[in-house]
């Protein structure tokens, strides 16, 4: 946390229950990396009753998103049936992070107690887990949660050598995981990071639709689907510009601040919502080539939008995402800010 957000806290701690309740188990179809290391469970209060949030864990032993081959299910021709379900089972290597305190947690359990229906305990534990999740992805960007683990690892597990009948040529297959690219800011969750998220959820924080965007942003990036994360990114920088507007200014000061098409006056418009403008000239050009871009999309004929080089190019795509980041870390430091603020989370590189 940092140096506006590590201010002592008044938080909300409810006490330790004293009567029974209701164990939940959740689990999801991605990972959330987490440190090896012990993370005790902490309390929150959901409205009449209290939860126990235990630390995402690792659901099985080989819940790794290795996904590992099913050999005997590979199709092939009747006569090769038998020689491909005798490559050797190779499985497929770990494709996480090569960290040593890092597992990959796919389940969390949370506890429920106080005065209430089965149906209300049900209600709290899916509406805290749900919470959280959205909370875990802002605060240790890890743009994959809630979207699923193909966008970090891919779907392409192996392969092998065929004659041309398909009959297997060797008895050997080869690895084809492979780690997508990373904004190289993601954090895994450790005992830190778990009391910060509590935190956040504790005092009612949530991801707004601006953090919420930019990590979309990323998840379509690494699929290819650069005209959506295109989309994304400029949503996510306009809505930043109209929450903080509207955080800021009176209702009728906010509408005049930001008006359609901000980012290609982002000067002006963060000078009206900060008294200081936006200086980073790599930032703004960054930021007018994304309006440019995104109005391309929204309103161009199709030879407009092939030809847009952050369409064919992954570089040029991350230039304009660059931009927006360094928009949210500008709007970040700019001016004081208090925990839980969300923009927090972006705070540093």
């Amino acid at each position: 946390m940092s140096g506006s957000s590590e201010k002592q806290l008044t938080l909300p701690i409810p006490p330790l229950p004293t009567t029974a309740g209701r164990a939940f188990v959740f689990v999801f179809p991605f990972g959330i990396e987490r440190a090896a290391s012990e993370i005790p469970p902490m309390l929150v209060r959901v409205g009449d009753l209290t939860c126990r949030l235990w630390p995402p864990h690792v659901n099985r032993a080989d819940a790794n998103f290795d996904e590992a081959v099913d050999y005997e299910r590979i199709p092939s021709a009747p006569e090769a049936r038998a020689a491909t379900q005798s490559i050797i089972r190779l499985a497929v290597q770990r494709v996480i992070p090569d960290e040593a305190d890092l597992v990959i947690a796919t389940a969390m359990r949370v506890d429920v107690y106080g005065a209430g229906s089965t149906e209300a305990f049900r209600h709290a534990a899916s509406a805290t887990v749900d919470r959280f999740l959205r909370l875990c992805r802002l605060w240790l960007r890890q743009w994959w949660i809630n979207r699923g683990h193909d966008g970090v690892f891919g779907t392409r597990r192996i392969s092998f050598e065929v004659h041309p009948s398909g009959e297997p040529a060797s008895l050997d297959s080869q690895d084809e995981a492979v780690i997508r690219p990373r904004l190289h800011s993601e954090a895994k969750l450790t005992n830190e990071h778990f009391q910060l998220v509590w935190a956040a959820l504790s005092l009612g924080g949530d991801s707004p639709l601006s953090a919420t965007a930019l990590l979309d942003s990323f998840y379509f990036s690494a699929f290819g689907e650069r005209e959506r994360a295109i989309l994304d990114t400029a949503i996510a920088c306009e809505a930043l510009l109209r929450e903080e507007a509207d955080h800021r200014l009176s209702e009728l000061d906010a509408r005049k601040a930001v008006p359609s098409q901000p980012l290609g006056i982002v000067e002006k418009v963060t000078r009206r919502i900060y008294g200081q403008p936006v200086a980073h000239s790599g930032m703004i050009a960054g930021l007018q080539r994304l309006q440019e871009v995104r109005n391309a999309l929204a309103h161009g004929n199709a030879s407009v939008i092939r030809n847009l080089p952050e369409i064919s190019d992954p570089a040029a795509l991350w230039e304009v995402q660059r931009s927006a980041l360094e928009l949210f870390r500008w709007a970040a430091t700019v001016v004081p800010r208090t925990f839980p603020d969300p923009l927090l989370a972006f705070e540093r590189p």
